[in-house]
């Protein structure tokens, strides 16, 4: 039995639960030494996921076993299937964990509670609706000066606090592409575990990098001819035409580096926007590095996104989009 377990907060009232995965299920226990409160296989995670997938504007998590649940949750959905509702609430808190969603408490009350959202690789932007009033109004932007005084000295709070923050741990890997062919990730993922240790503890901010230009024009085509495979139903990180010379594949961060790299590296749910180098066409027989930053738990957000956004904009990476999810 593997020994390493999760640890993890429920989204609505924060409680600490333990998970783990193991052949094939997900068992969730209050403490690691008790009994397991609820299993569940990973063929019913991914169902779970195809359902928030399926309503980009929230499900509800439905997770309370008082009342009748939407017809649209989560917890609904479990019943379906068997489940007790009660289920969600630690579901959904993996997921959210893993990457996979993000969430928003709409409070207490009918209509409310927590919903779950999709994690797109490009932001959702409001259009302007036909007729709606662009004039220019002076008398609407009298603050304008105040504000931008508000904001630079925001922007100086968050440089002092960027400048303050502790040196992060740092740890390299080096993996070679011909290990991405078996059902089960390669070694490296098995060393991050071990290093990264319980998930949610600490912060990551990851690179992967190759050493030459040749590999990486090599894995750029790879991935753009597997972008363009109408029988592939994965979800890949964007491509990005003006970083064409660099020699980063990709920059990002996350609460749980182990999770998002069995993502980056194709042993994860294909509908989670990542790299899936293990689907990729024609991988050469080349190596690629990853570098990983640790930072403690109570870093800001603010500062660990200021730090990415640095990263990305010396390396320029080859995929994926700058800033948050």
């Amino acid at each position: 039995m593997c020994e390493i377990y999760n640890v993890c907060h429920t989204l609505s009232k924060g409680n600490e639960f333990h998970w783990q995965l193991n052949n094939g299920v997900y068992s969730v226990r209050r403490t690691i030494d008790g009994p397991a409160m609820h299993t569940f296989s990973t063929d019913l995670y991914a169902i779970s996921h195809e359902l928030i997938l399926r309503q980009p504007h929230g499900t509800p998590l439905g997770a309370r076993g008082d009342g009748e649940a939407p017809a649209d949750s989560l917890g609904a959905a479990l019943q379906l299937h068997g489940k007790t509702r009660p289920l969600a609430s630690y579901l959904a808190a993996i997921a959210v964990a893993e990457g996979f969603f993000q969430y928003e408490d709409l409070g207490a009350g009918p209509g409310h509670g927590i919903r779950l959202y999709p994690v797109f690789d490009e932001p959702i932007r409001e259009q302007h609706q036909a007729g709606e009033d662009t004039t220019t109004d002076a008398s609407k932007f009298s603050d304008t000066h105040a504000a931008a005084k508000t904001a630079a000295d925001a922007l100086r709070d968050l440089a002092a606090r960027v400048k303050a923050s502790q040196p992060p741990e740092y740890k390299a890997y080096e993996l070679n592409l011909s290990e991405l062919t078996a059902n089960e990730p390669p070694t490296i993922v098995t060393d991050i575990q071990n290093w990264e240790g319980s998930t949610g503890t600490n912060r990551y901010i990851y690179r992967f990098f190759v050493e030459n230009s040749s590999i990486a024009s090599e894995l750029y085509t790879c991935l753009i001819d597997s972008k363009s495979r109408t029988d592939n139903d994965r979800k890949y990180s964007r491509v990005n035409t003006a970083s064409s010379n660099s020699l980063c594949l990709y920059v990002g961060s996350s609460k749980s580096v182990t999770q998002r790299m069995k993502q980056h590296l194709g042993y994860a749910h294909p509908a989670v926007y990542s790299l899936h180098m293990k689907s990729w066409l024609n991988l050469p027989d080349s190596s690629v590095r990853l570098e990983i930053l640790k930072y403690p738990g109570d870093v800001g957000q603010d500062v660990l996104q200021a730090i990415e956004d640095s990263l990305w904009q010396s390396s320029m990476p080859l995929f994926g989009k700058q800033g948050a999810r």
